[in-house]
């Protein structure tokens, strides 16, 4: 309406008008926006929460209606998720790191996601061997003996590997 030129009197008409239409409804909009965020994206619902926020849709509006929403369906989405990922190049202190950080980024809050991080376990063994034998061939140009195992376990540890699992390489 400001685009179009229209009097501030007749502006007040318009909306009006809409709204007794049920054309201009906050309420309406937010639930179909929720919707589709949840049914289409992977956003969670700090994300979702704050973009509402930002079209300047009241909080309560906001909160009753992500309060209808399950939180096992944000779960679900996060399990898919995560299992899309599995396959991964890191240890898994790495790999849960990088998947906490991932989920903040879409809109989840971090207390919720820890549990669910938590019942991860990825067996990284083949992972670790491939990277302690990258690594060998790569610095036993440069060091030998006990500076070279030094080497090697310091960026293994660096990678985010436990000491145990370092520990246990077959050499």
């Amino acid at each position: 309406l400001d685009k179009m030129d229209i009097r501030e009197s007749d502006k007040k008409k318009i909306i009006s008008k809409l709204k007794d239409l049920n054309l201009l409804n906050d309420k309406l909009f937010a639930e179909a926006f929720v919707a589709d965020k949840i049914n289409l994206t992977n956003d969670g619902p700090l994300k979702i929460k704050k973009e509402l926020k930002d079209k300047k849709i009241d909080k309560d509006i906001i909160d009753e209606i992500l309060n209808n929403y399950d939180e096992n369906i944000f779960i679900e989405k996060i399990n898919k998720l995560i299992s899309k990922k599995k396959n991964n190049k890191y240890s898994n202190y790495v790999f849960k790191q990088k998947l906490l950080s991932y989920f903040v980024n879409l809109g989840y809050d971090r207390l919720f996601i820890i549990p669910l991080l938590d019942n991860i376990n990825v067996d990284t063994s083949d992972l670790i061997q491939r990277e302690y034998d990258n690594l060998y061939k790569k610095l036993s140009k440069k060091y030998s003996d006990n500076k070279l195992e030094y080497e090697i376990k310091s960026r293994l540890y660096q990678k985010g590997f436990s000491m145990d699992d370092i520990n246990n390489i077959k050499e």
